[in-house]
């Protein structure tokens, strides 16, 4: 059979995904200004799942009002949100495909005037040219966060998401922590590898302890931050394999960061190869049993099947 790979099913912690074809999270925009589902999002996403996707990642929903970066952005923070996102994971799983939502927090790059992150170091924003000095997050902050990611998880299973996914690419809260030009804390949370890794797995433990094995988790791994002393893919392979022997269910591989994007480097840069993150998640893949998603720039039906082939990828968004 012609793309055989393409068309193979594949198992994910009990789901049985019919083809290698995701849909990673993307930004629609489509979420009211005040964080509910809309009746044009849950259409959206419906269409997509129609088209044969086995699997969609739906945009990043903020854990918290403090971790919100665009107005439109859908919200996850509290059960005032359960009606919405339960008919948007109808929608999606009636419409043939298993419904995973992502769960961010934006950090430096939250909306207001005084974001959060791992500490305070001053950026201009790429997308707005405001300069930015973000508040060093409190032991305390960082608990909140935590509880927040849990509370999200469970409103998630509650809305009937198959899965989630935790947002930890491109230049967002964790990958604050993760990258040493951004974490200069001295603490737990701070210093070498294994300390910028901490909140990212402590997150992790905490949705396991209230949730179990009941609702699998996958975590978007910005693999390489393309800058200059930034977070690399051998940082990122020691990560992998502590995300698995977290029990993730699966690893989507990314790159850069807003910064990297504008200097013209990243997933979705102009510079960009063909065949989007296929390259690095190969590396990733190599460290790692559980099945690894590459992304973007991946153009046409036989670029899927010679990445499948090589075994640089589990599967495709």
């Amino acid at each position: 059979m012609k793309f055989k790979h393409l068309f193979e099913p594949i198992n994910i912690e009990g789901f049985l995904l019919k083809n290698r074809i995701t849909m990673s999270a993307m930004p629609t925009g489509f979420s009211c200004t005040n964080g509910f589902v809309s009746k044009k999002m849950v259409s959206y996403y419906a269409k997509r799942a129609k088209g044969g996707v086995s699997l969609i990642v739906v945009e990043g929903a903020a854990v918290e009002d403090k971790g919100k970066i665009y107005l439109s952005q859908l919200m996850a923070s509290s059960e005032t949100y359960l009606s919405g996102l339960n008919e948007l994971a109808e929608g999606i799983t009636k419409s043939g495909a298993f419904a995973v939502l992502q769960l961010q927090h934006g950090g430096r790059l939250a909306m207001g005037s005084n974001p959060m992150s791992a500490s305070d170091v001053s950026f201009t924003c790429p997308c707005t040219r405001r300069d930015i000095v973000p508040t060093s997050m409190t032991g305390d902050d960082i608990n909140a966060t935590i509880t927040s990611f849990t509370n999200a998880a469970v409103l998630a299973k509650k809305a009937g998401f198959h899965m989630i996914e935790i947002n930890g690419g491109y230049g967002h809260l964790l990958s604050q922590f993760l990258s040493p030009r951004t974490n200069k804390r001295s603490d737990n949370y701070g210093g070498s590898l294994e300390g910028r890794m901490k909140l990212s797995l402590d997150i992790i433990e905490s949705i396991k302890g209230k949730l179990g094995d009941s609702l699998p988790i996958g975590y978007q791994l910005m693999a390489d931050e393309l800058l200059p002393d930034g977070f690399s893919i051998d940082d990122a392979k020691v990560f992998a394999k502590k995300l698995e022997d977290c029990d993730i269910a699966y690893i989507t591989v990314t790159s850069g960061t807003p910064e990297s994007f504008f200097n013209g480097d990243g997933l979705f840069a102009m510079r960009s190869p063909e065949g989007g993150t296929s390259q690095i998640s190969r590396d990733i893949k190599r460290e790692v049993t559980i099945p690894v998603f590459a992304t973007g720039k991946i153009t046409n039906v036989q670029m899927v099947e010679d990445i499948l082939a090589s075994e640089s990828a589990d599967a495709l968004a």
